[in-house]
């Protein structure tokens, strides 16, 4: 069978074995290591092993890669929302929260490239309206059960708001902080129990008054 027009062979086979998704995977690779300047075609090919060329079986240009990265993430952090919601599925609020804490801080474990992922897009939402509207519907999308369970906790829908706020930032801030040597399982159980006591606990009302009379 003859090769497509101006198609070599080499380069077909490159087009062959990597998908787009091994492109995005690519990215996010580079964008944990050196924030989006690190998210060059150059980059993702050699890193691929391929050649530039091969880039635009895929991508129309960097532009295009840059979007379509921002909305493989965003699609990376729905499903996570969705998964946590499944297994969150405690009728008592506190209760819930609390297990959504244990949750998040066991994902911790191997989240480090996660954690350095946002904190990159966070960066660049500064001057890109297209990273800066994935974020605000990730964080609308990750905050949103949240608060609806520390408002049904507490009733107030604003503190409720910064409750979420003050979980995710403790989590988000351990993750990025504890990690390889420095991580230490029974520190980070510590950490937990600490954010549940102070976020969940002492926030359900009459516990204030019951901690008082002990």
């Amino acid at each position: 069978m003859s090769q497509p027009t101006g198609v070599k062979p080499k380069q077909r086979a490159q087009r062959d074995l990597l998908d787009r998704q091994a492109w995005l995977r690519a990215a996010g690779d580079a964008v944990a290591e050196g924030g989006f300047a690190n998210l060059r075609i150059l980059v993702l090919a050699k890193r691929l092993g391929v050649t530039r060329g091969s880039f635009y079986w895929h991508f129309s240009d960097h532009a295009d890669l840059v979007h379509a990265f921002l909305q493989h993430w965003l699609e990376f952090r729905r499903q996570r929302t969705e998964q946590w919601s499944r297994l969150v599925t405690d009728d008592d609020p506190a209760q819930a929260l609390l297990h959504s804490l244990a949750i998040n801080f066991d994902e911790g474990r191997n989240s480090n490239r996660n954690i350095r992922i946002e904190l990159a897009i966070r960066d660049f939402a500064e001057r890109n309206a297209d990273a800066a509207e994935v974020l605000a519907q990730s964080d609308a999308m990750r905050h949103a059960r949240t608060v609806e369970l520390y408002t049904e906790l507490i009733g107030d829908p604003a503190r409720a708001r910064l409750l979420a706020l003050t979980s995710y930032l403790i989590i988000a801030g351990a993750d990025l902080i504890m990690q390889g040597a420095r991580r230490d399982e029974a520190t980070m159980r510590g950490i937990r129990d600490l954010a549940g006591e102070l976020l969940v606990r002492q926030q359900a009302p009459g516990d204030a008054g019951d901690d008082k009379g002990r």
